[in-house]
């Protein structure tokens, strides 16, 4: 289900699953998208403390590609190179 996510009827698939697996499947297919995005809130609030942390910022770059936010990876791949321009 995990490698499905994306595709457009994943919702359909996700709840006949749900009726057949309980809602221990839909805990497990969003259970690394839940982690990525609490990363990210504690990322983002370290980064109101040190705003020119490459470290934070990149990383918050690399979550946001990985979950699919391209605009928002995009600001922060901006914001890192801004800080050390030889970030690929």
């Amino acid at each position: 289900m995990k490698k499905i996510n994306k595709l457009p009827l994943f919702s359909f698939f996700l709840n006949t699953n749900i009726k057949i697996y309980d809602r221990w499947l839909e805990n497990e297919v969003f259970s690394e998208q839940r982690m990525k995005e609490e990363e990210m809130a504690q990322l983002q609030a370290l980064l109101t403390k040190n705003p020119k942390s490459r470290d934070i910022i990149y990383r918050l770059y690399l979550l946001n590609k990985d979950l699919g936010n391209n605009q928002q990876a995009g600001k922060y791949l901006r914001m890192v190179k801004e800080i050390d321009p030889n970030i690929n």
